[in-house]
């Protein structure tokens, strides 16, 4: 989980956002990259308990390679409901590689949940329910298999989904 902003001792506090990842699946000669595995990013992660430590409260946008299926999962209190589902391409799942899953989550009365895997989105829905999250850390998540996982960014959005204006220094006068 990114708790601190890389490289300072500031809490992460960004609310709508963009959580990227490079993955690939070895090339090895087994049946299935990720037998009965799911490869996922988080996104809005509080309330952290267990051991390895667990969020109870976050959004998942993961891929579930043995259903062949991505799934777009809100936990709230350790209860997982499954907000979206649909067919994971083959060529998603490759093995020898790299491909890039982002998750982005934004918005505060209705938060949109968009799963985008080598550049087409797959998943697409807004969660305006009572139960939904509406701030928290971004993460990644893993269970089972093998995978090599690279460049864990998360890039910044405004409440609408777009990236904020980029910033430029004021002129200095000396």
């Amino acid at each position: 989980y990114l708790t601190t902003l890389v490289g300072s001792s500031t809490a992460f506090s960004a609310t709508h956002y963009s959580v990227l990842l490079d993955y690939a699946f070895p090339n090895f000669q087994e049946t299935h990259p990720f037998v009965g595995g799911t490869l996922g990013l988080i996104a809005r992660s509080s309330n952290f308990q267990g051991d390895p430590q667990r969020a109870y409260d976050c959004y998942i946008g993961q891929m579930n390679v043995e259903e062949k299926k991505v799934k777009i999962i809100r936990r709230r209190s350790n209860a997982e409901v499954e907000l979206y589902s649909a067919d994971l391409p083959n060529s998603s799942i490759a093995r020898g590689t790299k491909h890039t899953i982002e998750f982005k989550c934004y918005g505060t009365t209705s938060t949109t949940l968009q799963l985008i895997i080598d550049s087409v989105l797959l998943a697409n829905i807004g969660d305006n329910a009572t139960t939904r999250l509406t701030s928290g850390i971004p993460g990644i998540q893993v269970r089972n298999g093998t995978t090599y996982c690279d460049s864990f960014t998360v890039l910044q959005y405004t409440n609408d989904g777009t990236t904020p204006s980029a910033w430029t220094p004021n002129q200095i006068t000396g």
